[in-house]
């Protein structure tokens, strides 16, 4: 007889990661001293999480693109019907019952001159954040190392930061500036004694730049 025990697939572990961040997050959502808006994040990005899961098959971590399912950025995901498509709904799912009535259970508008399914992308982009930090805090990663000396590393923002690159080029010098959400991931390529040079986020946000050993260690987590 073979006792041999079969390793679980990556597809199904993604599956399992996917839906105990999704269960953190409505954890989440219940404690605190929350408003009414940032519960609806912490319950959307939960649902983000929870349909991954119901259609993960993939042999990588998700990212923002999977969470998109198909669609090119949050507007054309909520306009598309990929979110709620209901304004009674997004304004009952962010909104107090007492903001609930004002705006009349969503037959008015939810700020001046605004419209309810752009502010569910809006809310949908903060809630991709939550989705994405609390995933990849769920596989219980080590802080960054900065004697890893791999030639790529992934990491993941722990919060939001903002990030300089100074350097001459051609004689002239430059400086880049950029700014990392929660839940970003970077692909770290160059290793220096000083840090990463030609960080980057996955989803194309913005450009490679230069992160420093420091930044990193208090920025960001390993994904390995």
């Amino acid at each position: 007889m073979n006792n041999e025990v079969h390793p679980q697939p990556i597809s199904e572990r993604i599956k399992d990661i996917c839906n105990d961040a999704a269960y953190r997050l409505r954890v989440a959502e219940s404690t605190g001293r929350k408003n009414a808006q940032e519960r609806g994040i912490y319950h959307y990005a939960s649902d983000l999480l929870e349909e991954q899961a119901d259609r993960t098959c993939t042999d990588h971590y998700p990212v923002e693109k999977d969470l998109l399912g198909g669609a090119d950025n949050w507007h054309m995901y909520t306009w598309g019907g990929c979110g709620l498509t209901n304004d009674e709904d997004i304004c009952r799912m962010f909104f107090s019952p007492s903001q609930q009535k004002a705006k009349k259970y969503g037959n008015l508008p939810p700020y001046k001159g605004g419209n309810w399914l752009d502010f569910e992308a809006q809310m949908a982009m903060k809630a991709k954040g939550n989705a994405l930090f609390y995933l990849y805090s769920s596989l219980s990663l080590p802080t960054y190392d900065p004697r890893e000396t791999s030639t790529v590393q992934y990491l993941v923002a722990k919060h939001s930061f903002d990030a300089e690159w100074t350097n001459y080029i051609a004689g002239k010098l430059v400086t880049k500036n950029a700014y990392y959400v929660k839940g970003c991931i970077l692909e770290c390529h160059s290793w220096r004694p000083e840090g990463y040079a030609d960080c980057k986020p996955l989803d194309g946000s913005c450009s490679s730049m230069f992160l420093d050993h420091e930044k990193l260690r208090w920025n960001t987590a390993s994904l390995y």
